[in-house]
């Protein structure tokens, strides 16, 4: 496959850029940003996040996000379960890395094989352009946008609505709330400095029946299963190496992970020749409507992403503004 890509980024009337973009296995961060090139490949993941939390704290949280992903990610794993497991992971790294106030929205493009795959925490958003229309396949998490959801208001009022801002979802310390725990049954103990580890049957069974809440019970009776490799029926506790219980509870980990509850929205699609995607903050739609973005894009390719710039600057930016473009040319 092959693409083009164009990406800016800029502080607008801000004091510090609170936006990081994830091109590849690029991160970009700062004041004034302006790229463009052709790539080819199979895969390819391209990330906006907006932070917020201020005193640099917003800064933090969407560079450690995107630095995050680009350690962690492997497209040959691409899928919208590996994508949640993914970013749970960075929820939790996050809790012990960044201020507590802290966070981030996350809206990603991500391509394997002729696919598309489409994820998004907080309202930085995802347009799919073709030559006559456009459409937002993103959702944002916002006040907002619930009333939209709800029909309360529509979406010609959110445009000027003053809770607007109010995000509900995104990643980081300040939405820790959102992420349900993954359970990851931390019984081994992680002070003893031998090779081996003491097993508390009482505390595992607790731990387990606490995850039942969440799953179902074909779930719940795999996790026993595999418990019941570690543990004797007879004894309460045992000891085995710590490799062995390791690799059950890396196994019993990622079964759960996948059937834990997420708030993020997800989007897949075919790639087609002569498509656009607009991965942006909410710093363009904050100041263009999705109509007028459509208006430029219908006049300009990808490379004069230059038009959609000057269309921002025309109406004022409002905030840091980013976005990346990304035209699929062939197969």
């Amino acid at each position: 496959m092959n693409f083009k890509i164009f990406c800016f980024m800029t502080v607008g009337p801000r004091s510090q850029q609170e936006d990081c973009l994830l091109i590849t296995n690029q991160v970009f961060q700062g004041d004034n940003l302006i790229r463009d090139g052709s790539f080819g490949g199979k895969s390819m993941l391209l990330v906006v996040c907006d932070g917020m939390g201020g005193h640099a704290a917003g800064e933090k949280a969407s560079h450690f996000i995107c630095e995050q992903l680009k350690k962690k990610f492997d497209p040959e794993q691409f899928s919208k379960q590996y994508i949640i497991r993914t970013i749970r992971a960075i929820q939790n790294d996050a809790l012990s890395h960044l201020p507590p106030r802290c966070g981030s929205t996350i809206v990603g493009l991500g391509i394997q094989n002729n696919k598309a795959l489409v994820f998004n925490a907080g309202d930085s958003r995802v347009y799919k352009i073709t030559s006559n229309t456009i459409r937002c396949i993103s959702h944002d998490h916002s006040s907002v946008q619930e009333m939209v959801d709800r029909n309360i208001i529509t979406e010609k009022e959110a445009f000027n609505h003053p809770r607007k801002n109010e995000i509900t979802m995104g990643v980081g310390p300040v939405f820790d709330k959102e992420w349900p725990d993954e359970y990851h049954f931390e019984i081994i103990n992680e002070r003893a400095e031998a090779d081996h580890a003491y097993i508390d049957m009482a505390e595992v069974d607790e731990k387990i029946r606490a995850a039942d809440v969440y799953i179902s019970q074909d779930l719940f009776d795999e996790a026993m299963d595999i418990y019941s490799e570690i543990l004797s029926d007879t004894p309460e506790s045992y000891i085995y190496t710590r490799q062995f219980i390791k690799e059950k509870i890396e196994s019993l980990t990622d079964t759960m992970a996948s059937h834990t509850p997420c708030r993020m929205n997800f989007h897949d699609e075919d790639l087609k020749p002569d498509t656009r995607y607009l991965i942006c903050s909410d710093g363009v739609n904050d100041v263009l409507r999705d109509q007028e973005i459509f208006d430029i894009f219908k006049k300009n390719r990808v490379e004069d992403g230059m038009a959609l710039i000057h269309g921002l600057k025309k109406r004022k930016l409002k905030d840091n503004t980013s976005f990346i473009i990304l035209e699929v040319l062939d197969y």
